[in-house]
């Protein structure tokens, strides 16, 4: 049987002067191919099965990001994200 793969994302992040630019898209891009090509280099023929990443649903434009290259809210973690 073959173990199942499974990337996370931590952080990203764009510095204001930056945003709006695509510059979110390009790096969420570079770290989903990131993670396609390590598997590859492990002799692995297909990318990771599951990336998991974490994001405020109050930051909209993140979520927006996110969907926009497939991923869908598993579950909202209560009080996650206040201070």
């Amino acid at each position: 049987t073959r173990e199942r793969s499974e990337g996370k994302i931590i952080k990203l992040c764009v510095a204001p002067e930056y945003q709006k630019r695509g510059v979110g898209g390009d790096l969420l891009d570079t770290a989903l191919g990131c993670l396609g090509a390590l598997r590859s280099q492990q002799g692995v023929p297909s990318a990771c099965e599951r990336v998991m990443l974490q994001v405020d649903p109050k930051r909209e434009v993140a979520v927006k990001l996110y969907a926009s290259r497939g991923f869908s809210q598993l579950r909202l973690v209560a009080d996650y994200y206040c201070k």
